[in-house]
């Protein structure tokens, strides 16, 4: 069963507050407070609603304010900038038969 902070919704991904911290293809996500591998604006508190700061949104995969990339996402402790997270989107029993 999945717990409902390993999912989200599939409609509005800037509410996920998960803790899930690699991408789609299993690169270690950034931490949002950290300019290094990847430099990036996303410092401010405004940007993580649900978290109150960037600190606490730690590593973890996000769809922040600035981005409206639809998905959770995060920059990479990679090459690669950044990637969206494989979260599952979580179902309501209302919906089940």
């Amino acid at each position: 069963m999945v717990k409902s902070e390993d999912c989200w919704d599939g409609v509005n991904s800037m509410a996920y507050s998960g803790k899930v911290a690699v991408t789609a293809s299993g690169i270690e996500c950034q931490a949002w407070s950290m300019d290094e591998p990847h430099s990036h604006g996303c410092h401010d508190p405004v940007n993580f609603p649900h978290d109150g700061s960037d600190v606490a949104a730690q590593n973890y995969c996000r769809d922040i304010i600035l981005s409206l990339e639809g998905f959770p996402w995060c920059y990479t402790m990679s090459n690669r900038r950044w990637e969206g997270c494989d979260i599952p989107i979580c179902f309501s029993k209302s919906f089940q038969n």
